[in-house]
């Protein structure tokens, strides 16, 4: 019974210190950037004119090495992702934001644009954030595709 009651104390005082922030998910000087559209030769096509396309994936990190991470969207469990996997979610842009959550982490992201891809990076307790480029092709090419809970 004790050990009942410290486990539900440590999961109700962990949601307390969750973040909330609302923020871009590019950064402000990278809004007009040029990309590569090479790039983009293998990467999930869009589904319609209003369609954002973001890669969320975890890269190998000795912080919560055993644990599925959960990843909501929008209040909606999408992934549970192990180390060096990644999930694809398609997004409406004609909403004003979206809700993505991990563990201990949520964010309020405002800016996505129409037929664009975009990258969610978890490393340990770091998250990077931005459009997509080389770089986060280089790193999707390490992580294997999970499937989606939902569709």
């Amino acid at each position: 019974m004790k050990n009942l009651i410290l486990l539900s104390f440590l999961m109700i005082t962990t949601c307390g210190f969750a973040q909330i922030d609302t923020t871009s998910i590019i950064k402000p000087d990278a809004k007009y950037e040029i990309i590569d559209t090479s790039v983009f030769t293998n990467l999930e096509k869009f589904n319609d004119e209003n369609d954002a396309v973001v890669y969320v994936y975890r890269l190998s990190s000795m912080v919560g090495a055993a644990a599925k991470w959960g990843v909501m969207v929008d209040n909606v469990l999408i992934a549970n992702l192990k180390q060096k996997e990644y999930v694809v979610v398609h997004l409406n842009t004609t909403v004003k934001s979206h809700y993505f959550s991990f563990p201990d982490m949520i964010f309020n992201y405002t800016n996505f644009m129409p037929n664009r891809y975009y990258f969610i990076k978890l490393k340990g307790f770091t998250m990077y954030t931005g459009y997509f480029d080389e770089n986060a092709l280089s790193d999707l090419e390490t992580c294997k595709l999970t499937k989606p809970l939902t569709k």
